[in-house]
């Protein structure tokens, strides 16, 4: 079992990793060449598309990955109807996005920019869904092919775009039109694991899917809003573009470490599910190891970087963002909230608790909001970061008072 799962960490490393250099390398030269005036206004305008990714996630990966898992018979009626569900929603979000883009002041003088970058984001959800499906079957050998070969296809006309020195649109346009040839790699690896790459509609399954689903994007709404709202606000408070630059180069960093609580989680999500259907004493035993390996973990990562925020802003952006040193080091703070609050996510799920996932982002987004909007007019950018520590760590009290309610014997160490 331990040779099992090393080997299984291995795989997630290697997709997770990939993916992350990738995308991390994408950012870093895009930062380093158009600057950060015009990255900020490239984050304004990811924030923007991200929004809409909530009509593509609609919660379906943690449960199609759980349906998977407990149900082998039923794959491929599966991967036919969630297919289906998830092209017809990618072309329904990407339209309301389009038009929303020229209706909202927010988004003036972004337009062009929105529209590729929606295909980008909702690329990215797809890929997850196609993931998720592998992951259920714990071939997370291919699910890490995929998500290279997918990422490497996005990002290919992407990177050439920087090469020849090309404007921020032309460089974004390019990632557009690298995702949609993405998609063609997803659906190759697809056939080949499931045995075929088609599409079905299935009235009683996506009914039931969708009922299971429900709470997980009801809470997906509020996460989505939670991830970008801190962009959008400073963009609201007419914060210079300098300053959202800055923001986001820190807060890049911070999703890069975010790989922590996502692989580990990964790795051990489709075995939790199978032993949370059995006695409960296993469950409880593998479910304090991840806690207590999470909150060491998690530890370590912030200690390291704290000290070092000022270097790995000066290595990774160049010396035009050191100024975003000082706002890495409060993002940190709340990364060991963040690492906390993924995992006791996933077991929230792993138990068939996902209704219990709303109220937590209401309260996580809500409360980030209202601290944010007050203490960016008083405190500009580090505002931001002052709610965010706030919120994560309140979400964490609300899901630990979440978990005893359904097991009280896992917070009795």
């Amino acid at each position: 079992l331990v040779i099992h799962n090393l080997k299984v960490f291995g795989y997630k490393v290697s997709g997770e990793a990939g993916v992350r250099i990738l995308a991390s390398l994408f950012i870093l030269l895009l930062a380093r060449h158009v600057g950060v005036s015009e990255f900020g206004r490239y984050s304004s305008a990811f924030a923007f598309a991200a929004l809409f990714c909530i009509f593509v996630d609609l919660g379906t990966s943690p449960i199609v990955t759980r349906e998977v898992a407990r149900n082998p018979s039923q794959r491929s009626r599966i991967v036919k109807a969630t297919n289906l569900l998830k092209i017809c929603a990618t072309l329904v979000a990407w339209t309301l996005l389009h038009y929303c883009a020229r209706l909202f002041t927010l988004s003036r003088g972004n337009v062009t920019l929105i529209d590729a970058l929606g295909i980008v984001v909702f690329g990215y959800s797809l890929t997850d869904h196609f993931g998720a499906l592998l992951a259920g079957k714990e071939e997370m050998g291919w699910e890490a092919i995929l998500k290279v070969v997918s990422r490497s296809l996005g990002l290919s006309l992407a990177f050439f775009a920087l090469w020849m020195q090309k404007s921020l649109v032309v460089i974004v346009s390019s990632m557009a039109v690298g995702t949609l040839l993405s998609y063609i790699g997803c659906a190759i690896v697809i056939r080949t694991r499931f045995g075929e790459f088609s599409y079905e509609f299935d009235g009683p399954f996506l009914k039931s899917l969708m009922r299971s689903c429900f709470p997980v994007f009801a809470s997906i709404v509020f996460w989505v809003m939670y991830e970008n709202q801190d962009i959008l606000l400073l963009t609201h408070f007419a914060l210079p573009n300098r300053q959202i630059g800055l923001f986001s180069a820190a807060m890049k960093i911070i999703d890069v470490l975010r790989v922590f609580p996502v692989l580990l989680m990964g790795v051990y999500f489709p075995s939790l599910v199978r032993i949370s259907l059995g006695p409960r004493e296993p469950f409880i035993h593998r479910t304090r190891a991840l806690l207590g390996f999470m909150l060491a973990g998690s530890l370590l990562i912030t200690i390291v970087a704290m000290p070092t925020a000022t270097l790995l802003i000066r290595t990774f952006y160049g010396p035009g963002f050191v100024a975003a040193a000082p706002i890495l080091r409060l993002l940190l703070v709340a990364f060991v909230c963040i690492c906390l609050n993924h995992t006791l996510q996933q077991l929230t799920i792993a138990k068939d608790f996902e209704g219990k996932l709303l109220a937590g982002a209401v309260i996580a987004c809500l409360s980030n909001l209202f601290a944010a909007w007050i203490m960016i007019q008083r405190f500009g950018v580090p505002g931001v970061c002052y709610a965010l520590i706030g919120s994560e760590f309140l979400y964490l009290l609300f899901q630990g008072w979440t978990i005893y309610q359904f097991e009280p014997a896992l917070m009795k160490w």
